[in-house]
């Protein structure tokens, strides 16, 4: 009787270096979130005045840069797609402009900023904006076939 001996999976030499970068990002927000869990003291509140609470122009101007560099990067995925002619980039574009523009639409609505008041724009701006990315990211995970997937 032969006897077999299962063999022990292998990684690829360099395969754990190259992995490792990327498991310091998530690991780290992990570490993060715990160190703040723990010393709820350290987690400083974003500028804003006291008798203003909703008037908070720091607010306006981190979410509007996040906003545009998203529009950037949606543009230049567009721009991709159109090279390639590959309509999956496309649709990753267009899920990546529309939250983009949520996103903006969330920070110009920030109350006492631009607008007075909270506003629905403020409120119901990021989970449309999710809702139609979601939407996107579906029909560009479709299995098209290759005429289909030509832009």
């Amino acid at each position: 009787m032969q006897q077999t001996m299962l063999s022990q999976p292998t990684v690829a030499p360099g395969a754990l270096r190259r992995l490792l970068p990327w498991m310091l990002y998530p690991l780290s927000a992990l570490l993060l979130l715990i160190v703040l869990l723990l010393q709820p003291d350290l987690d400083l509140r974003l500028p804003a005045d006291p008798e203003d609470p909703f008037g908070n122009p720091f607010h306006f101007w981190i979410i509007t840069a996040a906003g545009l560099l998203a529009l950037t990067i949606g543009a230049l995925m567009g721009e991709a797609a159109t090279r390639r002619a590959d309509a999956r980039v496309l649709l990753l574009s267009l899920a990546v402009l529309g939250s983009a523009a949520a996103v903006l639409i969330h920070a110009l609505a920030t109350p006492n900023v631009i607008v007075q008041a909270r506003n629905v724009g403020f409120v119901i701006a990021a989970p449309v904006g999710l809702v139609i990315a979601g939407f996107f990211c579906a029909v560009a995970a479709l299995d098209l076939s290759p005429a289909q997937a030509q832009a």
